[in-house]
């Protein structure tokens, strides 16, 4: 599986045959594709008024708090996108356990002068349907990784 950026910018995808995911069906982890930039104190102004997205800031936002709120990370079965509709945040949230044979998923429009509490609205209601659990059943089924152990 690769990511389809990566064909156009290595020039092949034009040479093999390729099928697009829907990131509604086989959801992305939260934040993918978003740019992170760290700087100096007192410099950050700088960079953020020329970077800032106010639409991917909103979207990622959701999607880092809906992560945040459910305990998830790194080895959490959990899939978290988000779009902008208008008024709206479209969201949509798969946590499945580390086999696949249970899942929690759910499509909700969030509205965006509040996303951040809608967000979290959101996840306390996953969590509820049990989500924040199949997360820490896979948090406690992953071996850790050789850098990791003592």
């Amino acid at each position: 599986m690769l990511a389809e950026a990566g064909l156009q910018r290595s020039g092949i995808a034009h040479q093999i045959d390729y099928q697009r995911l829907s990131p509604t069906e086989f959801v992305p982890a939260p934040a993918q594709g978003v740019i992170a930039v760290t700087a100096l104190e007192g410099n950050a102004d700088t960079f953020y008024d020329a970077l800032d997205h106010p639409p991917t800031r909103v979207t990622s936002t959701v999607e880092r708090v809906i992560l945040a709120e459910l305990g998830g990370g790194c080895v959490a079965p959990i899939g978290v996108y988000a779009r902008l509709r208008g008024e709206y945040v479209n969201t949509v949230v798969r946590v499945l356990s580390r086999d696949g044979t249970e899942e929690i998923a759910e499509t909700r429009d969030l509205p965006v002068e509040r996303h951040p509490s809608a967000a979290r609205e959101f996840a306390d209601d996953l969590r509820e349907q049990g989500a924040a659990q199949l997360i820490e059943q896979a948090k406690q089924d992953t071996p850790p990784s050789p850098s990791r152990q003592e």
